[in-house]
């Protein structure tokens, strides 16, 4: 057991002062001291040899209720915690720009050094099978269907429903690769035959179904789940994400267990609006990342554009660009190409971790325990209604497949 030491309040006030303002250094820092409203505080060294680490904790509150109140006072942590809303986990992000989470219990602290990207790319997969298995399911294809909306229409405008009031033009911008000219045709069919509510209407009676006799284990999950999820999803930012944005208009849904999908749909949403702003500033545009990401998935040639919606002849402008660009070479992607690629991965990765250090690392892991088996049931239900290619957000990249072909399996 780690030795402790006990300081009064004041003491632990002048040191945690002293190591915000940098006066400490942190070789001088030996313990780390919660800062407490009242009574004493207890310390618990950094290092179990006595010594300081190089990744110092600034400071941690055991009294949870009253953390954010403590931490304004400090002008350099003002925006630099984060609370889990289910842990109560505080993650604080150090001078350095470097992240750590302390897990809150009610008797002791647990130091821990999160890596957030990895938890981001990890439940990322959980959460776009959890929605995107729908848009293949026979239901909800036959409910489309029955709206006058054939194939991949019904999917378009099940999706673009919170954003379909703004126009087509605003979908086509909002949804990065989905062919401009689909989009518009979905529009057009919409506006002979149904109306884009009925279409949203539709894909959730379709959901309720096909979860509870896909993956009826999710049920229950999505039904506890889902209060917690929304208080995150209001938290979340919605400048420069105008597609997650529209969905906050949207009714949230009386069923418990509609109420968490739906929810974890924002959080998908948010995630894609971030990768796009992304590949936006990397100068591509829909069909250059549809390219890229099809190489960087090892797909056949043009295979996700194709399934996009778009034409030879588009695929054939976007090859253009990126050869312009030095992504491509006689109209292949080349290894700049797929360097880039990965790079739009990762930082999108790195830029989403705020719905996760919402909910807690503690919570998160969980998430990630129990929605990936049944997850991995519903990837095998796209595979099996619309083949091993598409849901290509759940795939994992080359892991042991043989001719570069994404990995059906779920887990890492």
């Amino acid at each position: 057991m780690l030795p402790r030491k006990n300081y009064d309040i004041g003491a632990a006030q002048q040191l945690l002062d002293l190591a915000l303002t940098g006066t400490v250094g942190v070789a001088d820092v030996k313990y780390l001291l919660p800062c407490v409203s009242k009574g004493v505080v207890q310390a618990r060294p950094i290092g179990s040899n006595g010594r300081s680490t190089p990744a110092r904790f600034m400071t941690f509150k055991f009294d949870t209720q009253n953390i954010r109140t403590e931490f304004g006072k400090h002008s350099r942590c003002q925006r630099a915690i984060t609370v889990g809303e289910v842990d109560n986990s505080i993650t604080i992000k150090e001078r350095n720009h470097s992240l750590r989470t302390v897990a809150v219990g009610p008797f002791t602290l647990s130091f821990v050094s999160a890596d957030w990207s990895a938890i981001a790319k990890r439940n990322s997969r959980s959460v776009q099978t959890i929605i995107g298995w729908i848009f293949w399911d026979p239901g909800a294809v036959e409910r489309f269907a029955a709206l006058g909306l054939p194939g991949p229409i019904g999917y378009i405008a099940a999706r673009c429903a919170p954003l379909a009031p703004a126009g087509p033009d605003a979908v086509i911008a909002a949804f990065g690769s989905i062919s401009p000219l689909a989009i518009r045709a979905t529009f057009a069919m919409v506006e002979a035959s149904t109306s884009f509510d009925d279409v949203w209407s539709s894909r959730n009676d379709a959901v309720l179904e096909g979860l509870a006799a896909h993956a009826p284990d999710l049920v229950p999950v999505l039904a506890r789940d889902a209060e917690t999820l929304w208080a995150i999803v209001d938290k979340l930012p919605t400048t420069g994400r105008t597609f997650f944005a529209s969905h906050l208009r949207m009714e949230r849904p009386s069923d418990p267990t509609l109420s968490g999908w739906h929810a974890i749909n924002c959080i998908r949403e948010w995630r894609g609006d971030t990768h796009w702003a992304l590949a936006t500033a990397q100068g591509l545009t829909g069909i250059e990342a549809s390219i890229l990401h099809n190489a960087w998935l090892g797909y056949d040639e043009g295979w996700l554009p194709t399934s996009r919606g778009s034409s030879p002849v588009e695929i054939a402008e976007g090859l253009v660009l990126l050869e312009e660009k030095g992504l491509a070479i006689d109209g292949r992607v080349n290894d700049a190409g797929l360097d880039l690629r990965q790079h739009l991965e990762d930082a999108t990765d790195s830029q989403t971790i705020q719905p996760w250090q919402l909910l807690g690392e503690t919570a998160s892991a969980r998430f990630a325990e129990e929605f990936e088996p049944p997850c991995e049931l519903l990837l095998a239900r796209v595979d099996e209604t619309a083949g091993t290619n598409y849901q290509p957000a759940s795939r994992q990249r080359g892991a042991g497949v043989d001719e570069g072909r994404p990995d059906s399996r779920f887990r890492d």
